[in-house]
């Protein structure tokens, strides 16, 4: 459609960037897990010495799939997050941050591989932002599982996500004023 801000973003453009994330990732460490949420495929990074601390995201390729969904649909969603383990099996995953939602749009005056070069380019920097976010998270001084904040009788504390096996709780930092 003319004038529109939105751009078909290649199936493949997005697995490059997976494959080339993936490379580094591996090469400091960590690893990466595929999978498939609903209808959507997911890669987990998995972040090196944060044991269960990982980087989701939310790649907007269907399962099954070899293109992106329509424009407008919703967006890439890249978030910081761990897996728990469920006592039936399997594990679920909780996020520890609210979701990067990265649209698939661009300037519209430029060529279309121009467009998609500028919509890579704000993913690359979305991702690393929410990477370096997950390098703050709290880690368990018990454990060494990711801290998250919950809310109790006295106020905010920071709990591990390795509860109930792991019940250390810690002070939520404060800002310096």
């Amino acid at each position: 459609m003319e004038g529109t801000r939105y751009i078909e973003i290649p199936a493949t453009a997005i697995e490059a960037f997976v494959a080339e994330a993936e490379t580094k990732l591996v090469a400091s460490g960590g690893s990466v897990v595929r999978s498939v949420v609903g209808h959507e495929q997911v890669v987990d990074f998995v972040l090196p010495r944060r044991q269960g601390l990982l980087v989701r995201f939310f790649t907007s390729v269907p399962a099954n799939g070899d293109a992106v969904r329509a424009c407008g649909e919703d967006a890439i969603r890249i978030f910081v997050g761990t897996k728990i383990p469920l006592d039936r099996g399997g594990e679920k995953f909780i996020p520890l941050s609210e979701s990067k939602r990265v649209f698939r749009t661009a300037p519209t005056k430029l060529p279309h591989e121009e467009r998609v070069a500028a919509f890579m380019t704000r993913l690359r920097g979305t991702m690393r932002e929410v990477y370096v976010e997950a390098t703050t998270i709290p880690i368990c001084q018990k454990c060494s599982r990711p801290m998250k904040e919950r809310t109790g009788g006295r106020g905010p504390f920071l709990g591990c996500t390795g509860y109930p096996s792991c019940r250390n709780t810690a002070q939520v930092p404060r800002l310096a004023s």
